[in-house]
């Protein structure tokens, strides 16, 4: 009977002395610093706005619908969106360096795209979107283009 005793005062100390540290981890600054990836999608939402519609590389915006904006592609399948693989190869087509700016502007009509979310992209498709938006950098160097009045409801 002593010894149960024992080592249930001793589990209990134990447990106490876990929680306690538990709790200092959660307090400790160290435990509440912002990921890069959530301090910048946050810019990015800021800037945007939460009805915000953003184009951008599926792996680059993945965070960005927790702060507001959709996305047109999501980084994994989900079966709430019929048409994720149609997004997906949409999304590729517009960044890619071979498509026409009419298809550009097809792309960013049919899904009603206010804004483009672009990285490191070069050559045509940033031509493309100097002549129909303006451009801002956001936190991480990310440019963020606000599509101008009418580009997306082109035919």
């Amino acid at each position: 009977m002593l010894t149960t005793t024992c080592v249930a005062a001793t589990l209990l100390v134990f447990f106490g002395h876990s929680v306690q540290l538990a709790r200092a981890q959660q307090l400790s600054r160290r435990y509440r610093r912002e990921s890069n990836v959530i301090r910048n999608m946050r810019s990015v939402a800021e800037v945007a706005g939460p009805n915000a519609v953003v184009l951008a590389n599926p792996l680059l915006s993945w965070s960005l619908p927790t702060f507001g904006p959709k996305v047109i592609s999501l980084l994994h399948e989900d079966p709430l969106v019929p048409d994720g693989v149609r997004r997906g190869v949409d999304v590729r087509r517009f960044l890619s360096p071979r498509v026409s700016d009419r298809e550009r502007t097809e792309i960013l009509a049919r899904y009603h795209v206010s804004h483009v979310l672009l990285d490191r992209e070069r050559g045509p498709t940033v031509r493309f979107l100097d002549k129909v938006s303006t451009v801002r950098t956001v936190s991480g160097g990310y440019r963020l283009y606000t599509l101008l009045p009418g580009v997306a409801s082109a035919p």
